[in-house]
């Protein structure tokens, strides 16, 4: 173990990750510029992205960097950086796979090859145990899913009260029994029967003056007005209607004739005894 990674401060009892993806950003770069770069690159290789997480580390002239797909989140920069420090070198294995770190000794960047632990280059090098340390960081915070759980629940909420007003300005609106009776009972026919009432009733002398539908009370108004002078007017049209009809006069001859049928128990009807008085006297003239 190199001297540098002895002072390391391993992490017991971790969970490896499932895959492991390492390089070397050369030259100067802003932090918040890596970062974005890590990110593209773990949107290539882990699926999905919550399982990832990341940590970089200087080295050189350049960063040191690490994306782990799944396991506890504890970064191996601290063990490569040191083995490369001491040796220019660093090899490690995880699972079936061996990974080589090598630096360049003229420019200083770091090259990364992954091979199986089956490879000629599993042969004759000293592969270590990764040493883990420092807490990684994830690209999506744990409070991630929260809080796209909140924008569901905020916008379920916008959309149930939408639909709330929606509804209640559909139901002040929507036809129903009492609506239409008060929608029907504004309408001048259903007055009909209250006229027809006042018409009727003839004997008393009163009449619709005029039918106003009043909108505040939400009903119709009927002014009616008695007749001036009915009781007079009244009698005078009785007396001209009420004329009897004088019966007409029979001639002298027909009086006989029928008083002989009716001495003869044969009744007629008055308008039978004109027609038989009329053929009597056509009769008489011929």
């Amino acid at each position: 173990m190199s001297k540098k990674n002895k002072k390391i401060k391993a992490v017991e009892d971790v969970s490896p990750p499932n895959e492991i993806y390492m390089g070397y950003y050369s030259g100067a770069v802003k932090k918040k510029d890596l970062v974005e770069y890590l990110k593209n690159k773990a949107f290539e290789h882990v699926t999905p992205i919550e399982n990832a997480c990341y940590a970089y580390k200087r080295h050189g002239d350049g960063y040191l960097w690490e994306i782990h797909d799944g396991g506890s989140g504890f970064g191996i920069c601290n063990f490569v950086s040191g083995d490369l420090d001491d040796k220019g070198n660093c090899v490690f294995g995880l699972a079936d796979n061996i990974y080589i770190a090598k630096s360049n000794d003229v420019t200083g960047n770091v090259s990364f090859i992954k091979a199986t632990s089956t490879s000629i280059l599993a042969k004759n090098a000293d592969v270590k145990t990764p040493i883990y340390s420092g807490k990684m960081k994830n690209f999506i915070s744990n409070g991630f899913g929260f809080f796209v759980f909140s924008l569901i629940l905020i916008a379920l909420s916008l959309v149930s009260l939408f639909l709330s007003f929606y509804f209640s300005s559909v139901g002040e609106h929507r036809i129903t029994t009492d609506s239409l009776y008060k929608s029907t009972s504004s309408l001048p026919v259903t007055m009909y029967q209250e006229i027809e009432s006042y018409k009727n009733n003839e004997e008393s002398g009163i009449y619709v003056k005029q039918m106003t539908y009043h909108k505040t009370k939400g009903k119709w108004l009927v002014d009616s007005e008695p007749t001036v002078d009915y009781e007079n007017i009244k009698d005078d049209v009785i007396k001209r209607l009420g004329k009897n009809i004088e019966e007409p006069e029979l001639p002298e001859s027909s009086l006989k004739k029928t008083k002989g049928e009716l001495a003869a128990g044969r009744l007629f009807s008055p308008a039978e005894a004109l027609a038989r008085n009329a053929n009597l006297e056509k009769n008489n003239g011929t």
